[in-house]
């Protein structure tokens, strides 16, 4: 595990620059011994596999059937239309990572995740923040046509084009989250940010920009300061619940 930068630490004291330590610390704060798991956008199938054993289940699903998936008899295709292939009340958790800044209805997305939560279910969300100023960046570079786009953060962060993929931020705000999840019947129970500069990792001193402009506007609003936020989502346990059903594996 890489030391925290001392730049960092001078804006961030006791903070870690890595959203996907913390996604993990909250995700694993809410992993049942026993049940189900779905990482929705699961991308390669990778990210949630640690957490699999004899008695807990990960599954995946995504719009596309990523051509490095891993495990593909855990993984099961989303329709066209963004219907998760699972029965209702299915799972304990649901997980997303980077997958609410592609979201085109919030409203009926996380009227999905509602449906096959079980009753106390949660959902856990990482996303990149609607008000930081990079989000807007990348709106403008969002006006580009999209394999020039592609292109784009190819040469910048060697990302491949199967793992980018056209953003709406319509689910990037907290505000935004809330009204939706209201709408969808769930409540956010709690919110972490986290700040990041990893975007401009290609410049050591655009980096160091970045880190103070940053830590300034920290300062005067974390919503502004920090790229990064987790969302975590819960069912009520009152809600109607139905038995389980068992899930069949297919390859």
């Amino acid at each position: 595990m890489a030391a925290t930068h001392p730049f960092f630490a001078r804006f961030f004291p006791g903070e870690r620059d890595d959203a996907y330590l913390a996604y993990h610390r909250l995700l694993s704060e809410r992993m049942p011994v026993q049940g189900r798991i779905l990482d929705l956008g699961c991308g390669d199938h990778q990210m949630l596999a640690r957490y699999r054993t004899e008695e807990r289940e990960v599954w995946g699903t995504d719009l596309h059937r990523h051509p490095r998936l891993t495990d593909a008899e855990w993984f099961r295709q989303l329709t066209p239309a963004g219907e998760i292939p699972f029965a209702d009340n299915c799972f304990d958790v649901v997980a997303s990572s980077w997958v609410l800044e592609h979201v085109r209805e919030p409203k009926v997305f996380l009227a999905e995740v509602r449906r096959v939560l079980r009753p106390g279910g949660t959902f856990v969300a990482l996303t990149i923040n609607g008000w930081h100023y990079m989000t807007w960046v990348r709106r403008l570079i969002g006006w580009l046509p999209h394999r020039v786009a592609q292109r784009l953060v190819y040469r910048l962060y060697h990302r491949p084009d199967e793992d980018t993929f056209p953003t709406c931020y319509r689910l990037n705000t907290v505000s935004q989250v809330e009204r939706a999840s209201e709408a969808a019947g769930l409540e956010m129970t709690s919110l972490c940010r986290v700040a990041n500069q990893g975007y401009f990792a290609f410049s050591r001193p655009l980096w160091h920009l970045a880190v103070t402009a940053d830590g300034c506007l920290d300062r005067v609003n974390s919503a502004l300061g920090r790229i990064y936020f987790i969302a975590i989502l819960r069912k009520s346990s009152d809600a109607t619940a139905v038995v389980r059903p068992a899930i069949s594996k297919v390859a």
